[in-house]
């Protein structure tokens, strides 16, 4: 793991869940594997009185609850200023919650019977990729479900009735912003909104049901002398139950849709939480007809929800995000190459492959075998129009450029999805898009032929690219120097050992894979370099950034004022606090609103640059593993 994630991380964690968090997780990231009386140890605990916190206080605690401890407490670490070894020990347990919460520790147990904690390296690239996953949310499923896992991807795990309420109010702040600068109400109940939202991604998988039970830790002694580290209960822990970040209880049905007790629950809260807009409706309480309907449904919510269902709390499921993510790319590669109608068509076949299967199909190399008719019929769902269309000239093209194999010619064909070869394709072309924009097109052409006729001598490349001996040999310098081109030297003398130049041949080839490895560690530090500009500028213009706040919340406030004076027909009220408005309008200057843009427009581009890096190096990264299952 690339020590520029494990600094993202840590400010991510510094920001959002408060500095003693990051400073548990930054200690056990640079300790692989840290038992509590090494992290106990850490601030400066006699290891005499070092003991383990009794199971039953590790209660889960809200995101956002524990962030406003943290802001109340000293802008310095609270270990600095604690006193007592409770207080500390109080301060780790709470830590250690939170990062279980979010998924980022292993738990693993010594044969000592001693809890070792571990970073789980795969979730801290899933909070690394939140933007990523976000804006992919967003283009697929609208602005409603990219907020709901928005909170689920930042707050670890949330009960359906806190994520559906917190989405409702941010849904319906922005509806009342919108309809007050459009003078017209919103159409679509925010409530509702937010419920389908979830429901929907519930049935695609972006979601999923968890537990809610924090793993088990070994039973302190109250008179202060330690249990020796072990469990009270060692059935309670099994080595197979260590997976991820918690031992939880089974959840039989992770993907389950939505009950109508739960959806009712969830309206109920969210009228409850928001006031009278939100009304509930026979209509909007009964799932999608498309949704399989759960059997011996009841109308009353305490009845129909079991005790493991009321504690169960979802989370967003990586896995699932992470391959909608994969087929996104492949599609747009599809439409930038051959249209967006063989786009549209490939999308269908993913659809059809993620029906089936769901998550079994991301693992191989090549997708289970679709038959035309199916393709038809999901076209045919998908999309308007006559579906079977330009289907076979669209087919037929995916298969010339590696994207699907046709497998047979029965019944209108049969055809395969090829993740690893399309990868492959995607890769190399982003090699040689780097290699365009570094050294011309010139060099493009000569790493092309190598890739597709590996072991070239110069000769031979030379007459295969058609560019003259000493621009190919001043081109096949500066790739090998920059690592995008290898040489294997072959000796034809007989002291082989020590050839010389006029006694050995030269045979240039392409390696993919070592030369995508450099490109991803090149890739990190642009990302990391990016990052550090994007927070520097913010830091620069905080003072401007901090006025236009308190300008927005001023007038907000005024105008709050003269619609309450309207309202009550005071014109002379209104035209005073009219005129104060357009005073306070003038708080800004034209060469601070001119820098405000210019801030802006950097930080949207820096943006752009960092998902632009991110989706390249997940695209390395599907290469490398593909590689890796090939070798």
């Amino acid at each position: 793991m690339a020590v520029s994630a494990v600094d993202q991380i840590t400010s991510f964690l510094r920001v959002h869940l408060g500095p003693e968090t990051a400073a548990v997780f930054l200690y056990i990231s640079k300790n692989s594997k840290s038992p509590l009386q090494m992290i106990m140890q850490q601030f400066r605990l006699p290891s005499e009185k070092v003991s383990f916190f009794p199971a039953e206080n590790l209660a889960h605690s809200s995101s956002l609850r524990l962030l406003k401890y943290f802001e109340k407490s000293s802008p310095s670490l609270a270990f600095e200023t604690m006193s007592t070894n409770n207080q500390v020990l109080q301060m780790v347990q709470q830590c250690l919650t939170l990062l279980l919460t979010h998924d980022l520790l292993i738990l693993s147990r010594r044969k000592d019977s001693a809890i070792e904690y571990s970073i789980n390296w795969a979730q801290v690239r899933v909070l690394n990729r939140a933007p990523a996953f976000l804006c992919l949310t967003r283009t697929q499923l609208g602005h409603a479900a990219e907020l709901v896992i928005e909170e689920l991807l930042y707050s670890g795990r949330l009960g359906l009735l806190a994520c559906l309420a917190t989405v409702a109010k941010r849904l319906a702040e922005e509806d009342e912003a919108s309809s007050s600068a459009a003078a017209a109400p919103a159409a679509v109940d925010p409530g509702l909104r937010a419920l389908n939202a979830f429901a929907s991604l519930l049935e695609l998988r972006f979601i999923q049901r968890r537990g809610s039970v924090v793993p088990p830790l070994p039973v302190a002694d109250n008179s202060g002398c330690g249990s020796g580290g072990r469990l009270e209960d060692d059935d309670e822990f099994e080595d197979d139950d260590v997976i991820g970040s918690s031992k939880i209880y089974r959840v039989e049905k992770p993907f389950a849709p939505l009950s109508r007790a739960e959806r009712e629950a969830a309206l109920r809260h969210i009228r409850e939480s928001l006031g009278p807009a939100v009304k509930l409706s026979n209509e909007s309480l009964e799932p999608p007809a498309k949704r399989p309907r759960v059997a011996a449904e009841t109308t009353s919510v305490a009845d129909a929800r079991r005790p493991e269902e009321a504690a169960q709390e979802f989370s967003a499921n990586a896995q699932q995000l992470r391959f909608r993510w994969r087929d996104s790319i492949l599609t747009r590669a599809a439409a930038s190459v051959l249209g967006a109608q063989a786009s549209r068509v490939l999308a269908a076949m993913l659809d059809i492959v993620d029906e089936r299967v769901r998550l079994g199909h991301a693992q191989s190399a090549e997708s289970e075998v679709l038959a035309h008719a199916d393709i038809v019929a999901q076209l045919a769902a998908s999309a308007a129009g006559d579906a079977r269309s330009g289907l076979d000239q669209h087919l037929s093209s995916l298969a010339e450029d590696g994207f699907i194999e046709r497998q047979s010619g029965a019944a209108g064909g049969q055809f395969r999805i090829l993740f690893r070869r399309a990868i492959f394709s995607l890769t190399r072309q982003s090699v040689a898009a780097v290699i365009r924009q570094r050294l011309g097109d010139k060099a493009v052409r000569v790493f092309n032929a190598l890739s597709e006729e590996p072991n070239l001598t110069q000769a031979e490349l030379e007459s295969h690219v058609l560019i003259g001996g000493r621009d190919c040999k001043e081109l096949l310098y500066r790739l090998l120097v920059d690592g995008f081109v290898h040489c294997a030297e072959l000796s034809r003398a007989a002291d082989f050992m020590n050839p010389r130049p006029n006694t050995a041949y030269y045979l240039f080839h392409v390696n993919l894979e070592q030369t995508t490895r450099k490109l991803l560690l090149n890739m990190h530090a642009y990302q990391d370099r990016l990052l550090t500009r994007r927070l520097a500028e913010v830091a620069t213009n905080r003072r401007l950034l901090d006025k236009r706040q308190r300008v927005k919340e001023l007038l907000k406030n005024l105008d709050a004022q003269i619609s309450a004076a309207d309202s009550a027909g005071n014109s002379d009220a209104s035209a005073e606090l009219s005129e104060q408005r357009a005073q306070a309008a003038q708080l800004l200057t034209p060469p601070e609103r001119e820098q405000l843009e210019t801030l802006k427009r950097s930080r949207t581009a820096l943006r752009a640059g960092e998902l632009l890096l991110e989706e390249n190096i997940f695209l390395y990264e599907l290469f490398l593993e593909f590689a890796s299952q090939h070798n």
